[in-house]
């Protein structure tokens, strides 16, 4: 028998988001104070938790609050590495091998998801996309998959610790930004993209309404964005100004394996 896996959450909880029972929608959703089971299954991948939304991977079909989202054709949930939106719900997805993904208007609730040729386009940089992330700004980052060349000259010590990990040096690896979804499907003429600079590939890229995290593959968390907030966990620099990334050093050395950011 398979073990089982279990999914709380608590907090806003305003659109329903936070809840499963499809068949039973609640007429006035109550916020949740305290931590609570909200699925059940064998297996269970969070993939997005927005302001109004929550999608999750159960036992491998994609669900958010109000049903099941639609894949296209030939794709499964295992082939879904991330799911991204804004405050207004699920804009698309990222394959596990780059793809992009958009969402399509369909009848009833069901959320349609459909490939997009992304990589058609000769004006943008990079066929494949790593990571997605859309702040509070509306503004669309997004990191390249790494060329192979690139690849082939990092290594990393994947052994256990407590401290970030030693990488091999290699170029700097660009982040881009584009002002919204079209262009980043269509870039203007001329371009406006704009690039951030990370030391390594991220292994996670997320935002919250004003501020970006980037956690590298060593361990280290990287922030830029609106400092008003001081939401950045370091202190803007005229060598690390806010809105560059910049080193959280006040974790002093201690390696990180997971990120969250919201609000």
């Amino acid at each position: 028998m398979a073990p089982s896996v279990e999914l709380y959450a608590c907090g806003f909880n305003a659109h329903d988001q936070l809840s499963f029972n499809t068949a039973a929608p609640e007429a006035t959703p109550k916020d949740i104070h305290t931590l609570q089971k909200i699925l059940g299954g064998t297996s269970i991948r969070l993939l997005f938790a927005g302001w109004s939304t929550t999608v999750v991977d159960v036992n491998g079909t994609l669900r958010s609050h109000s049903g099941s989202l639609k894949l296209p054709a030939g794709s499964t949930a295992s082939g879904i590495d991330s799911v991204f939106g804004d405050h207004t719900g699920v804009l698309g997805a990222l394959t596990i091998d780059g793809e992009l993904l958009l969402c399509k208007d369909d009848d009833g609730d069901e959320i349609g998801l459909e490939c997009v040729d992304y990589g058609s386009n000769p004006d943008n940089a990079s066929a494949k996309i790593a990571h997605l992330t859309i702040p509070g700004t509306g503004k669309v980052y997004i990191s390249p998959f790494p060329s192979p060349s690139k690849s082939a000259t990092s290594s990393i010590d994947q052994s256990p610790s407590t401290t970030t990990s030693s990488i091999a040096p290699s170029a700097p690896h660009l982040l881009q930004t584009h002002t919204s979804l079209p262009d980043l499907l269509h870039p203007p003429k001329p371009a406006t993209t704009q690039t951030h600079r990370l030391p390594h590939p991220p292994t996670q890229l997320l935002s919250s309404a004003s501020t970006l995290v980037a956690l590298l593959p060593t361990g280290e968390i990287y922030t830029w964005g609106d400092p008003r907030h001081q939401h950045l966990g370091r202190t803007p620099t005229p060598s690390t100004p806010a809105q560059e990334p910049g080193h959280v050093t006040a974790l002093g050395g201690i390696a990180i394996r997971k990120i969250a950011s919201a609000g």
